[in-house]
């Protein structure tokens, strides 16, 4: 069994200002989430008697 669930969010924002003649002001922000969840079994298996 194998089970797996991923999540991705990103949320961005850019605010640029002019304040005059070679002046600006830039503003920004990230926000960013990732969630993971992941299931995994594993089982031996004999060859020579074809049994787990």
């Amino acid at each position: 069994m194998q089970k797996t669930k991923n999540n991705n969010n990103t949320i961005s924002a850019s605010v640029t200002e002019s304040f005059g003649l070679n002046k600006l002001l830039e503003l920004n922000y990230a926000f960013t989430k990732n969630v993971s969840n992941s299931t995994r079994e594993t089982y031996d298996f004999k060859g020579t008697s074809g049994k787990i």
